[in-house]
């Protein structure tokens, strides 16, 4: 009976383990890639001409000048072994018409259990334990640029963040978004740089993440390829489909070089009520089952 207590446990660390690599990049900071709300996550990150609310602070804030009235957003994802992710965020318009928006973001894997494997097969040592967390708030706004006879929207985030998943344990990023109109009706570029700053104290350079998109909307369907620049490039193709006032159904697949189709294909839907809005993602992992994200906005 204690060695199957002992496998239980020995595999549950390892499940862990597998998690942690599994759905961060290649690089040692790895809670910046994470998806922060289920509209996000919903479009697998191709959200940059598409979103344009509040969750707009998260992906591209130069599209925070569509915001009309204040709103309020939660977001909150729970993984297996209590890992758990929520956001909130709070934008409103100020006197001059520019909005600002502030937000504050949680990453935590918990407490786990470190292992180490004995002589044998089934022996194990135990170990201490390794409490991951990752904290941000962050202050955002964006405004209207005319510039050579063409409309340019221009936004910027500045994220603090505090942190215990890797050596980085404090500092600060400038994320920054630009959005274009051509005349073609329906069509829309932008660009965005993030994580423009230091970590490690203030030591370090973060890594920098460059994104294209493209973007077009023609009746009720809006779609846009995103190019992610840097080691692994990604493409990624988000959709979003309005059937009823009331119900928005949301696609999302990436394509990474480096990877098969499998586990990138991510659902959502957007359900439309008076003043609140909810969505609703679910992102199929294979050997992990499957991750619910769910955010609820409301309007102030």
């Amino acid at each position: 009976m204690s060695l199957q207590i002992k496998d239980i446990m020995k595999t549950k660390t390892l499940i862990i383990i597998s998690l942690l690599l599994f759905i961060v990049p290649a690089y040692s900071q790895t809670f910046l890639d994470l998806y922060p709300d289920a509209f996000s996550s919903a479009l697998n990150g191709a959200g940059d001409t598409i979103i344009r609310n509040s969750y707009a602070v998260y992906n591209n804030p130069a599209n925070l000048i569509f915001l009309f009235q204040d709103e309020a957003t939660f977001s909150y994802m729970v993984l297996i072994d209590g890992i758990q992710r929520g956001t909130a965020s709070y934008a409103w318009k100020t006197r001059s018409f520019l909005p600002i928006a502030v937000d504050l973001s949680y990453l935590s894997y918990g407490s786990i259990q470190q292992f180490t494997l004995g002589e044998t097969e089934y022996s194990v040592i135990e170990g201490g334990e390794a409490n991951l967390w990752y904290l941000s708030s962050g202050i955002s706004s964006s405004r209207r640029v005319y510039f050579l006879n063409n409309y340019f929207l221009l936004g910027a985030k500045l994220d603090l963040l505090v942190n215990h998943l890797d050596k980085s344990y404090s500092g600060v990023l400038l994320h920054t978004g630009v959005i274009y109109y051509p005349d073609f009706k329906g069509l829309v570029f932008s660009l965005v740089l993030n994580n423009i700053g230091l970590l490690n104290s203030f030591e370090d350079t973060a890594p920098l993440k460059t994104k294209v998109g493209i973007g077009y909307k023609t009746g009720s369907l809006e779609t846009e390829l995103n190019y992610n620049f840097g080691k692994n490039e990604l493409l990624k193709w988000g959709n979003s489909l309005k059937v009823t006032s009331f119900f928005k159904a949301l696609l999302g697949v990436k394509f990474d070089k480096n990877e098969s189709m499998q586990n990138n294909i991510n659902l959502g839907a957007e359900l439309n009520f008076p003043k609140i809005t909810v969505n609703y993602t679910i992102i199929p992992k294979s050997h992990l089952g499957y991750y619910h994200y769910i955010s609820v906005k409301r309007e102030m």
